[in-house]
């Protein structure tokens, strides 16, 4: 007989989750997991925030931005050359 196990989050914690991410939609899960416990009293990591907004696709893949290191790094022009 399976038994349940002790690190699962409850459901009613995962729908306010979703709920607080679809009013604040703005937040990253670092400050969905800040808002949740601060305003809830729910302790809840960043990482089971960022889990439970990917289970129900509201996490979208980071936009990289490709640049190469030349773009960045110039060597200063030397006065006197």
């Amino acid at each position: 007989m399976p038994t349940a196990s002790g690190n699962r989050i409850p459901e009613g914690e995962k729908r306010k989750v979703v709920e607080v991410a679809l009013d604040c939609p703005d937040l990253s899960p670092r400050e969905l997991a800040w808002t949740i416990t601060d305003g809830e009293g729910i302790f809840i990591s960043e990482s089971s925030v960022y889990r439970i907004l990917k289970s129900y696709d509201l996490v979208t893949s980071p936009a990289y931005i490709v640049m190469a290191a030349a773009d960045e790094f110039r060597p200063q022009d030397q006065a006197g050359s």
